[in-house]
């Protein structure tokens, strides 16, 4: 908004006595209007707008929370549960697998598995179907049983749907 000429010439007299401006030197003085901003009113963003802003506001911070949450996750964590793991020492029993087998009698028990195996597809071929089997410990049980399902898996699979549609039909 322009300044009216009496306010511009009152300005220019204030100016002229604080500096001393003297016309028979040459000095001459000019004050004029000129606004300092666009008249525009500032317009209300819209939606796009306002996102962008938050955006670049609250970016950054996520960006790194983000960022420091995977330093914890993939580079810290794994460290420290390597740290806190027992270490084992070759030959040392670890607490709580104890009754596990070692490699060797795991080998020796998946031969005598085969073993088994071999026998009773020679018993079923030599006509002895009729005649039970009588399993003296439990490992000969789980043999004979995963040879079954092994030689047979479409009776396994028939058997364990009867089972599923049984407890379908109970429930």
């Amino acid at each position: 908004m322009p300044r009216k000429p009496e306010e511009l010439e009152r300005v220019r007299q204030l100016v002229s006595n604080a500096v001393g401006l003297n016309a028979e030197r040459g000095d001459s003085l000019e004050v004029s209007s000129a606004p300092f901003n666009d008249s525009e009113p500032p317009h209300e963003p819209n939606f796009a707008e306002m996102l962008a802003d938050y955006a670049e506001r609250l970016g950054k911070p996520l960006l790194n929370a983000l960022l420091a949450f995977l330093f914890l996750m993939l580079v810290v964590r794994p460290v420290v549960l390597a740290l806190i793991r027992p270490k084992v020492e070759a030959g040392e029993m670890v607490e709580g697998l104890e009754g596990l087998p070692s490699a060797e009698e795991q080998l020796a028990l998946y031969e005598a598995l085969e073993e088994a195996n071999r026998t009773d597809e020679e018993e079923i071929e030599a006509g002895d179907e009729d005649e039970e089997l009588v399993f003296k410990d439990i490992e000969a049980i789980k043999a004979h049983i995963f040879s079954l399902s092994d030689n047979h898996m479409e009776q396994v699979v028939t058997l364990v749907r009867g089972w599923m549609k049984q407890d379908a039909a109970r429930a």
